[in-house]
């Protein structure tokens, strides 16, 4: 993103438009749409490593990590299934040519004052607008221009609205931002749903925060426990703010029995079994009586919408804080929890073609 491009706008604004909570339930059902292909993680491409580098690099003393993270997105749908487009004869200069219109897309996603120009002086990038046009077309089409991808960051909005948090406990949004924006550096994550990834990256966060309430977090089932212990691992140099506020409150009154966040999956949790659990919870507090009137429910909710949508106007301003990890084997026993996983998913599929099953 330029120098002085200070106007922003949230690429998921209209997808949030209307009813927040009946949006995230059509979305939960698309995300798939957006995730990888199967076999990405167990490949382990070295290509991807090279990118997480150079994008790293080349963004250092940019201020928005929204860009970078949008761009790795494009970056790995494209790559978990197809060539890169060829449109310099170089190979190696191919390549680069790709990493930077996966930045210029990015960029162009989340500011509406960009230049080409200005953005290729600025990593000292000698293209020719002519070819970076042409390979940014090649990468709409490949990603049939889906270019506002569902990713877990869009979903960790889902996830902490339905935390009711009072106004003055400190709001989780920058620290969950952060840890997902982390552990995109790390091919592993790219095998999970987005929302999945999303869900534990809010617990992880919040049970840091608001120890109290841990149990009480309605979603800790969507997430992942192998999710959760690589994520915890990564909340290290991570600001995540001391809830104070909230471990001298009182433990809600609340007869639910907590989930176990360490060790479901995200098989285990059905899309529209969360989602309509959530619209019962939005309007009704932790002890499980009404929380408001009718009006004031309808206006409630339209304040949660009118934070979903402004989530993302402000620029994500700490550093990437990406690691390249350089291990070319993915630790069998860490990788169980995937494995276990897609077996499940496969155990599904036979039984649903089955007739005898």
């Amino acid at each position: 993103m330029e120098t002085g491009a200070e106007v922003l706008y949230n690429p998921y604004r209209s997808l949030l438009s209307g009813d927040g909570i009946a949006a995230f339930r059509s979305l939960f059902n698309a995300e798939w749409q957006y995730m990888m292909e199967i076999g990405y993680v167990e490949n382990y491409n070295l290509i991807r490593r090279e990118a997480v580098s150079f994008i790293a690099e080349l963004e250092r003393e940019f201020p928005d990590a929204f860009v970078p993270y949008m761009a790795m997105t494009y970056f790995d749908r494209l790559i978990s299934g197809h060539e890169i487009p060829e449109v310099l004869l170089s190979p190696e200069e191919n390549k680069t040519l790709f990493l930077i219109c996966c930045l210029t897309l990015a960029a162009k996603l989340r500011t509406n004052n960009f230049n080409l120009s200005t953005f290729l002086h600025e990593r000292t990038c000698c293209f020719a607008a002519r070819d970076v046009l042409r390979m940014e077309l090649h990468i709409c089409r490949i990603l049939n221009w889906r270019l506002r991808t569902l990713t877990p960051l869009f979903f960790a909005e889902y996830f902490v609205d339905l935390l009711h948090l009072p106004p003055e406990y400190p709001s989780p949004r920058l620290s969950v931002h952060q840890l997902i924006i982390k552990s995109q550096a790390d091919i592993i994550f790219t095998a999970y749903r987005p929302s999945t990834v999303a869900a534990s990256a809010v617990l992880i966060v919040c049970t840091k925060m608001f120890p109290p309430l841990a149990h009480d977090f309605i979603f800790s089932n969507h997430s992942s426990g192998f999710l959760n212990r690589k994520l915890d691992q990564l909340c290290e140099g991570i600001n995540i703010p001391d809830g104070e506020a909230s471990r001298s409150a009182d433990r809600p009154d609340t007869q639910r029995t907590p989930g176990s966040a360490g060790e479901a999956s995200s098989s285990h949790w059905t899309d529209s079994h969360i989602t309509q659990q959530a619209e019962v919870e939005m309007t009704r507090r932790s002890g499980m009586a009404p929380a408001v009137g009718e009006g004031e429910a309808e206006a409630e909710a339209e304040e949660n919408e009118k934070d979903l949508v402004q989530a993302f106007d402000e620029p994500m301003a700490f550093k990437l804080d990406w690691v390249v990890n350089n291990d070319t084997q993915i630790n069998l026993l860490e990788g169980a929890d995937l494995f276990t996983q897609k077996l499940n998913d496969l155990v599904k599929n036979v039984s649903d073609c089955c007739t005898i099953l």
